[in-house]
């Protein structure tokens, strides 16, 4: 007779994934159970198995010459059914085995003893088990032995599962170290250019004579180097926030106008500055959105700082909206360099770039995808080379 699937079997089969143990290498610790077992009961089978949907996998065994088995005939998928020991001590005398084809042709087995071995949520796994050709008592003695075995067994599947998961902490430790380490080269770069602008700037002001210095000229230099050194101070402390977790957002209506009109007046001048065709929309119609405003400006300042970053002269940049259903669509679009297909889907990725010769912390669009999200918003990035880029996100009406 074949068993029943566990009440709770597609859970089960997830707890039992979630060991990483099936089709794993033979591990001396558990062959040394399996073995003990065996000299223990005087058994000529003893196994460490897992049931799997459809097969039953042996981790360790003895006297058995297989690494699994279909599971259909297998006492082990009964077993799972028990609470905590299942013992059959003469299969021919057992209605639910009496026709098992492991029980009436080879290997001609009588009896079977196991200990499940159960997840922390107590759902069970597979078990420890011994088995014989010939009918056998088993005394409490016996099951207290097993019983032990079995709860080592399970020790030794924590103590592995643990190891996992600590080398896999390690490794992605390893690997945000890595990243914090390039983006600080990266930022400590960064912030230099803009030093150095202000240093220039103001050397030439100590320098030069009086007919010959350009104050808006240099005050629009000094200006820009600033806010480039804002930018990625700001970028600095939203990924940190974010990375912890704890970004705050004072969310009230706005309407889409009030949120970008200061930032259009201010790239105009530099877009003028670089011979760039700088336009926005008409969003005087669009309804109030739910954001904070503060947040919004460091999304739509990261857009356009990378838009006129990558636009060269006589290229143009866009800045749009619309309504679209429950939200507001904003677009950033640029003339500039793009960005190939292969690299789109990491775009949003921190402390990724894709035009190293540029600079840049590899900050900016994460933080910009964080702080959409954040507002319940979307966004996605389409690109070509050579063809420019655009930018959507939208945040919900108000």
């Amino acid at each position: 007779m074949e068993a029943q699937l566990h009440p709770q079997e597609a859970q089960r089969l997830e707890a039992l994934r979630a060991y990483q143990i099936l089709d794993t290498p033979t591990e001396a610790r558990f062959d040394a159970i399996t073995e003990l077992a065996a000299d223990l009961f005087d058994a000529p089978i003893a196994v460490i198995n897992f049931i799997d949907q459809g097969r039953q996998w042996f981790k360790s065994e003895v006297g058995l010459g297989v690494r699994e088995m279909e599971l259909a005939p297998s006492i082990c998928a009964h077993a799972i059914l028990d609470h905590d020991m299942f013992i059959v001590e003469d299969t021919t005398t057992d209605s639910r085995f009496i026709d098992n084809p492991l029980v009436t042709g080879e290997p001609h087995l009588r009896f079977y003893a196991g200990k499940l071995l159960t997840s922390e949520n107590q759902l069970p796994l597979g078990t420890l088990c011994v088995l014989d050709f010939r009918p056998r008592e088993f005394s409490p003695d016996q099951r207290r032995t097993l019983d032990i075995l079995g709860r080592h067994v399970m020790e030794l599947l924590e103590f592995r599962r643990a190891a996992q998961k600590r080398d896999e902490l390690a490794m992605a430790l390893g690997e945000e170290l890595e990243a914090h380490k390039q983006s600080l080269g990266v930022v400590s770069h960064d912030l230099r250019a803009p030093l150095h602008v202000i240093s220039m700037m103001a050397d030439s002001l100590t320098e030069l004579p009086i007919d010959e210095i350009s104050a808006p000229q240099i005050g629009s230099q000094i200006k820009r180097a600033t806010r480039s050194m804002s930018l990625l101070i700001d970028d600095l402390l939203d990924a940190e926030s974010i990375r912890n977790g704890s970004i705050h957002l004072a969310q009230r209506p706005h309407r889409p106008v009030a949120l970008v009109q200061p930032l259009a007046d201010l790239y105009q001048s530099m877009a003028t500055e670089n011979g760039i065709a700088f336009s926005t929309g008409d969003l005087a119609s669009l309804p109030p959105v739910s954001c904070d405003d503060d947040r919004v400006g460091r999304i739509l300042t990261n857009l356009l700082h990378n838009a006129f970053k990558f636009t060269p002269t006589g290229g143009t940049v866009e800045l749009d909206a619309k309504l679209d259903g429950e939200f507001v669509s904003f677009e950033v679009r640029d003339s500039g360099c793009g960005i190939p297909r292969q690299h789109l889907e990491r775009v949003f990725e921190r402390h990724w770039q894709s035009n190293g010769d540029k600079g840049g912390a590899g900050l900016g669009l994460s933080i910009v995808k964080a702080l959409v999200e954040a507002h319940g918003g979307r966004i996605s990035l389409d690109s070509e080379p050579d063809a420019g880029c655009t930018v959507r996100f939208s945040l919900p009406i108000a």
